[in-house]
């Protein structure tokens, strides 16, 4: 049984004391805890699957691999995860937070700013809250609606049959003659009870249709609810497609965000805090990554690249990171975790 961290070692290490030991307010019982070694926080047992993504993409075949992952198509995704995100992210954050401890200003190059919005792209995903947010969403989707059915039938009794050429075509071996009979018979029929054909359709066509849509949604269940499919998510394009679509994504700006005040930022379980005016998240969004207590990545409108901000703005971070946290929120401060309580 391994651990697998759902937010990278460098930065929960960044937000540790000069012990290594990390707290956390906890949003369910509404508690400050002892500190803890940093390196058993934000980790869960076999979280990700122990398949190599290639043989996740080969299982799940409907996906397009992100191309992130191209270096790690034969690791294990904590592995790809490792070496695909958070080694180089680790390195952008590293620059950044030493040009700071140097009273300088690290400026991000356009690579770096492309990769930062990857890294955050799979970070929203991997999370703890995403799992169990999209497990209980596959629950609830993973039946066909019964307007399907209804839909499927009417448009199969609006389908024409020439009964002449039916009789031909399931009747091959038989002549010109012996098809006709067969014809007038089903003629005679069709006078006694004109929804003959209908009828017949409709119990042939259920049973077919009955068996399709079971193992169609037998099909989607496997799919939907499969162990390794959060696994599979983090590595498929159309979530980071997704992702990028819905917060807009390419058009944000990468900025650092310097914090000189006495209080520190704090780290919530997702890795990432979504800060927006509007609940859609389509007003004014922003999307913070905190890599130390004084140090954000933003993507915003702004076209700041370097802004430094008062303590008004650390205070709301922070409560914003206690909302948009799933569980718990982080800190090397006691003092800053129990302001949230």
């Amino acid at each position: 049984m391994t651990k697998d961290h759902f937010v990278p070692d460098f930065i929960i290490e960044s937000f540790a004391n000069s012990e290594g030991k990390i707290m956390f307010y906890d949003k369910e019982n509404h508690e400050v805890s002892n500190p803890f070694p940093y390196s058993t926080q934000m980790r869960k047992k076999n979280f990700y699957s122990r398949e190599t993504l290639n043989k996740l993409k080969n299982q799940f075949d409907y996906i397009l691999l992100n191309p992130i992952f191209l270096k790690g198509q034969n690791l294990n995704l904590e592995d790809a995860l490792s070496l695909c995100l958070e080694t180089p992210m680790g390195v952008i954050a590293s620059k950044i937070i030493s040009a700071f401890g140097q009273k300088k200003m690290a400026r991000l190059t356009e690579e770096g700013k492309r990769f930062i919005k990857e890294y955050i792209a799979v970070q929203h995903i991997r999370t703890l809250s995403f799992k169990r947010r999209s497990i209980e969403f596959n629950k609830k989707f993973n039946n066909f609606p019964s307007e399907v059915k209804d839909y499927l039938i009417e448009n199969e009794n609006s389908r024409t049959i020439q009964i002449r050429s039916l009789i031909k075509l399931k009747n091959p071996n038989k002549n010109t003659k012996e098809r006709f009979e067969i014809e007038k018979g089903w003629r005679k029929k069709l006078k006694k009870n004109p929804y003959l054909i209908q009828e017949i359709r409709e119990k042939l066509f259920n049973e077919k249709l009955n068996k399709m849509m079971k193992d169609a949604e037998e099909n989607i269940k496997y799919l939907l609810l499969h162990p390794e499919k959060h696994s599979v998510d983090i590595i498929d394009r159309g979530f980071r497609n997704s992702f990028f679509k819905r917060c807009d994504v390419e058009n944000l700006n990468v900025s650092i965000i310097v914090n000189q005040t006495p209080n520190h930022f704090v780290l919530t379980d997702t890795g990432i805090v979504l800060m927006s005016d509007n609940p859609s998240m389509n007003e004014n969004l922003e999307i913070f990554l905190p890599i130390h207590p004084r140090i954000l990545i933003r993507l915003s409108k702004s076209e700041k690249e370097i802004e430094s901000v008062n303590k008004p703005f650390v205070d709301i971070f922070n409560k914003v990171s206690k909302e948009d946290s799933y569980k718990k929120v982080y800190s090397d401060s006691k003092e800053i975790l129990e302001s949230l309580v």
